[in-house]
């Protein structure tokens, strides 16, 4: 046996070459020792091999292979990824990082980094490793095909139909299983798999040409996985799992819209990219953006100086990135991304430096949708109206051009709709239905909703409210309007029932139970007599994007959404450049960023004055 501890040798210094390691992975079955070898080859001269994705694992917990006859420690979930991969009679030629790049060099990581991208690009096939078998995950890849085969037979049939819709007879016809089914409760098991955490996997998987599960004795492609768990959401049959699982149903589909980018060739930014995957993580916090890097697009709108430096602190990695968008876009965008009071692996950042080592569902108004737009379309300021910045280079402080033009005089509870990913979905329901209840009973009468009275700018006070709730999303025509008001009164008709019609005052101690329980009748109601999704489930879907916010009222009587750290006294400003509304907190004679906002009345320009415009200082 070796005792000779692994070391890497010097890559080429030839980096117009673009080197790289390979390891070949000798043959072997389950209980033989894991060897191999490393070689130090070219990619300009298109090496054959393949690619590994997967999850590091704990790198306390490791085991031993022999590489170049040498020992080296791997992570446990590796050690058993190259058990699985390797042929029993054939080596196998791959770059997994963890072994190709000599993670203690600086100066390597980065320019490995660097070629990240085409070096999943070129490799022949990329395998996604999710761990070793389990019956549970078995069980779900094994729905995967039939879900794939159930997808062709309703698009061809012309058949919408959603699964609560749907009798025996045409579950048999799709071979699906009915809700509620063990087999989707092991999908989103699987979805809570490690691997769908990671940062890294967004550009492993966009930019492989090859891409494919690989679990137990099933081989499935990617584009076939991502298909089959979009189309069971979409069916309805993933409805009611536990939230961490359905949230993880979004990031599915947005690696599905980044890939497709990339083999589209189409322009992504480096800002949209961060914030479509904020919720993913990486063990070193600069890898939340150098990650992404090699998903921009060359022709693109973004031509940011960002290169991987791991010389740099995460403070100053995110602080650079911060400035770079700000000189770049013109635009103040960067400025919504929200703060979630966590704790941090990043010291003493300005408030206006958006903390990405913070992994969060809560999403920027300004939030890009795959089609390269806005989900929210907002301009308080007008668009015409280039963002004027003074960046103070010592103290990385900026100045804006604005003006104030509100104050916060009450914040609504927080909504927040999330759960521990550990608990069952009936524990889910039973904690977060009473607690959504609750919240927005609080913000009526935050907002006054039943007032019955007119808001500053004349219309009823609930149709502001409900707009509100929307984030002003109330579409483009008058059919449009009335669609989104009939869903929000259906809405406040089903999943509202017990506050409108009981004296809540005098039965606070039973609303929790008392709704549960209408929430229970409304899904037997649905299940059992096959009623298709209505709007007003719809409209409470459309509410998902006030999550890890508050209701809020201000001086001049406006209602609004605003960021969870909002308090009492912040100021709403307007600023050029900005398509939404900011808060300011008063600090001696500058202001600290809050978060961006949505007052309704204000966001299309009723309010800003570009005469009143003046320098603010954020620090």
């Amino acid at each position: 046996m070796a005792k000779t501890k692994f070391r890497h040798q010097p890559l080429s210094t030839e980096l117009h070459q673009q080197p790289i390691r390979l390891i070949k992975l000798f043959p072997g079955d389950g209980s033989s020792q894991i060897s191999c070898t490393i070689d130090h080859v070219f990619l300009v001269d298109f090496p054959a091999y393949e690619t590994l994705s997967y999850c590091w694992g704990d790198p306390t917990v490791t085991e031993e292979i022999f590489c170049n006859s040498a020992r080296l420690e791997v992570t446990t979930n590796l050690f058993h990824a190259l058990s699985h991969l390797r042929f029993i009679t054939k080596p196998r030629i791959l770059w997994i990082d963890a072994i190709c790049i000599d993670q203690s060099n600086a100066e390597e990581r980065k320019q490995q980094v660097l070629l990240m991208r085409l070096i999943y690009q070129r490799s022949m096939s990329t395998f996604i490793w999710l761990g070793r078998w389990t019956p549970d995950g078995d069980l779900a890849i094994s729905l995967i095909p039939r879900l794939i085969h159930a997808y062709q037979e309703q698009k061809k049939r012309g058949d919408k139909r959603r699964i609560f819709e749907m009798n025996a007879e045409a579950l048999d016809l799709y071979d699906i299983p009915m809700v509620f089914s063990s087999a989707y409760r092991a999908l989103s098991s699987l979805l809570l798999n490690d691997w769908f955490k990671r940062m890294w996997i967004i550009q492993e998987v966009a930019a492989s040409p090859d891409a494919n599960i690989s679990y137990g004795s099933w081989n499935i492609p990617w584009t076939d996985f991502a298909c089959a768990v979009m189309y069971a959401s979409d069916l309805g049959a993933m409805q009611g799992m536990c939230w961490n699982s359905t949230q993880r149903l979004d990031q599915v589909a947005e690696i599905q819209a980044a890939r497709a980018a990339v083999n589209e060739n189409k322009a992504q930014t480096l800002l949209g990219l961060l914030l479509l995957h904020r919720a993913h993580v990486a063990s070193d916090p600069r890898d939340k953006v150098y990650a992404l890097c090699g998903l921009l697009s060359d022709r693109g709108p973004d031509r940011l100086d960002i290169e991987p430096d791991y010389t740099l602190s995460n403070r100053d990695v995110y602080v650079k990135v911060a400035i770079a968008i700000l000189r770049n876009s013109r635009n103040l965008d960067i400025l919504s991304v929200p703060k979630v009071p966590v704790k941090s692996e990043v010291n003493n950042l300005l408030s206006w430096v958006p903390d990405w080592s913070v992994s969060d569902f809560s999403r920027s108004l300004r939030y890009p949708n795959n089609s390269g737009g806005y989900w929210n379309q907002h301009q308080a300021t007008p668009g015409n109206l280039r963002s004027d910045i003074i960046l103070d280079d010592t103290s990385n402080s900026i100045a804006i051009s604005g003006h104030l033009v509100d104050r916060i005089t009450v914040v609504g509870e927080l909504y927040d709709p999330s759960t521990n990913e550990d608990i069952s979905w009936w524990q889910s329901m039973c904690w977060r239905m009473p607690s959504e209840q609750n919240v927005y009973n609080n913000w009526d009468k935050v907002a006054g909703a039943r007032s019955k009275i007119l808001y500053v700018n004349g219309e009823d006070i609930i149709d502001a409210y409900w707009k509100t709730l929307v984030l002003g999303q109330i579409g483009f025509t008058t059919q449009d309007h009335a669609a989104t008001k009939a869903a929000f009164l259906l809405w406040d008709r089903h999943f509202r029932a017990f506050m409108r019609y009981l004296p809540l005052n005098y039965m606070v101690w039973a609303f929790p139970l008392l709704s549960l329980f209408w929430y229970i009748f409304l899904g037997f109601f649905h299940l059992v007599l096959g009623v298709r999704s209505n709007p007003g489930s719809q409209f409470r879907h459309r509410l998902m994007f006030l999550a890890q916010r508050r209701i809020c009222r201000t001086e001049k009587g406006y209602i609004g959404i605003v960021p969870r750290t909002a308090e009492k006294g912040d100021s709403v400003g307007l600023f050029k450049g900005g398509a939404v509304p900011l808060l300011l907190r008063s600090e001696d004679d500058k202001w600290e960023l809050v978060g961006d906002a949505y007052i309704h009345g204000i966001m299309n320009g009723e309010a800003f004055v570009e005469e009143k415009c003046k320098y603010i200082n954020i620090i």
